[in-house]
C-alpha cells in the first residue's frame, strides 16, 4: 500500500505526540507541513546519495550550434539536473552506433579553450555553467552537423503539490521523511524534537546512502600508461 504525504504529515505529528486519530488538522497546518516537506526535499536533493536513480536522456545537437539551455522549457527540455555524470555522443559504424564519452570539464579548463567556436564532426568536451532556472552547456568541438548526445544525470527528488500525493519512493525514504519532517515541525508546536526522533532520522539517511552509494571504478593516470616495462619504487625510474 502506498501511503499518502497526508499519511506521512499524521505519523510525523504522532512521532511528536501531537496528534491522534480523533483530530482534524486545519489547513494551515496542513499547508505548513506540505511546505516543510518539499523545503526538506529539495535540501536533500544537493546530496547526491540520497538519490536513488541516475536519469538517461537523449538529445540532438544541432550543427554549429555551441550552446543549449537544459531545463524545463529549454533546449534540452527535462528538468534541471542537480548533477551531470556522464556524457556520450553516438558514432555510427558499420556495427551500428558506437558510444563515445564526452569529458565533462570544469570552467577554468573551458575558459583556457582559445578558438570556443571550432567545428568538427563530433565534441569532446562539455561545459556546464550552473545557471539557474536553466543551465547551460557547451560543447567543443562544436558539431557540424546534428548527431545524438545522451546525457546521465541526477535530477531533484519528487517535490509534492498536495497533502493527498502518494508518497512513492523506495524503501527507507517514508521513515526517513517521516523523522526529518517531525524536527522540522517541532518547533511550530513548541517543541523541541527527542534525540530518538534525531537518531530514527539520521538512520534511516545512513541506510539510503549506503544503499545509493556507487563503487568507484579504479583509474589509472594516463601520464603513466606512456611506459613499458616495470617501475621500480626504490630507483623511482622505469625499467
Amino acid at each position: 500500500m502506498i501511503s499518502s504525504v497526508r499519511d506521512l504529515v499524521q505519523d510525523a505529528l504522532t512521532m511528536l505526540m501531537v496528534y491522534s486519530p480523533d483530530i482534524i488538522l486545519t489547513a494551515e497546518e496542513n499547508n505548513t507541513a506540505l511546505r516543510t516537506l518539499n523545503s526538506i526535499i529539495e535540501s536533500l536533493s544537493n546530496d547526491s546519495l540520497t538519490i536513488n536513480s541516475v536519469t538517461s536522456e537523449n538529445f540532438s545537437l544541432t550543427g554549429g550550434k555551441k550552446t543549449y539551455t537544459f531545463g524545463t522549457g529549454g533546449d534540452f527540455n527535462s528538468p534541471r539536473p542537480t548533477t551531470v555524470k556522464a556524457i556520450t555522443t553516438a558514432i555510427t559504424g558499420t556495427a551500428g552506433n558506437i558510444d563515445f564519452p564526452v569529458t565533462i570539464l570544469q570552467y577554468d579548463d573551458y575558459a583556457a579553450i582559445q578558438l570556443k567556436t571550432l567545428q568538427t564532426n563530433y565534441p569532446q568536451y562539455a561545459y556546464f555553467d550552473g545557471a539557474y532556472p536553466l543551465n547551460n552547456v557547451s560543447f567543443y568541438p562544436v558539431p557540424s552537423s546534428a548527431i545524438p548526445v545522451t546525457i546521465y544525470s541526477i535530477k531533484q527528488l519528487q517535490e509534492f503539490t498536495d497533502t493527498t500525493n502518494p508518497v512513492n519512493f523506495p524503501q527507507g525514504y517514508y521513515r526517513m521523511f517521516v523523522a526529518l519532517l517531525a524536527i522540522e515541525l517541532a518547533p511550530s508546536y513548541q517543541l523541541t524534537a527527542s534525540q530518538n526522533i534525531i537518531d530514527i532520522a539520521n538512520q534511516a539517511k545512513r541506510g539510503i546512502i549506503r544503499t545509493n552509494q556507487r563503487p568507484l571504478t579504479m583509474q589509472t593516470d594516463a601520464a603513466l600508461m606512456g611506459f613499458g616495462g616495470r617501475y621500480n619504487i626504490f630507483s623511482d625510474k622505469w625499467k
